[in-house]
């Protein structure tokens, strides 16, 4: 085994040289999440959900719509069916029921952003 450390330390530095230039290129190329954007090939996922984290019954409710807008057009349903719920409440004149809702959809952005940051732990 000893006499592949050299090799396999090769190949550790390249793959960490890898993902460096991805990270930057990652950094550099995309656009920043802006509410109602739709998906594009440099869609910023995590601006998103970063977005979603912050969101409360105090925002205009045209922003939760285009939040809401930008969750379901990239497919993170299970997320944005708290935050239709939300704004249905505020809608309906019920801003202490769509408070629970937005806590919730909240956390559901937190839990999703955090099992991408486990799943590519590895990454960094």
């Amino acid at each position: 085994m000893e006499k592949y450390q050299h090799q396999i330390k090769l190949l550790e530095n390249r793959l960490d040289n890898s993902i460096s230039f991805l990270i930057i290129y990652k950094k550099r190329v995309m656009k920043e999440y802006q509410l109602g954007d739709t998906w594009s090939d440099d869609f910023d996922y995590d601006g998103m959900l970063r977005k979603g984290e912050i969101a409360g019954v105090h925002w205009p409710i045209e922003d939760l719509e285009k939040l809401y807008t930008s969750f379901e057009d990239v497919n993170y349903h299970r997320e944005a069916g708290y935050l239709y719920g939300a704004i249905q409440e505020i809608k309906n004149g019920y801003p202490s029921v769509a408070m629970t809702d937005l806590a919730n959809f909240n956390n559901e952005c937190t839990n999703t952003l955090t099992s991408f940051n486990i799943n590519d732990s590895w990454i960094v």
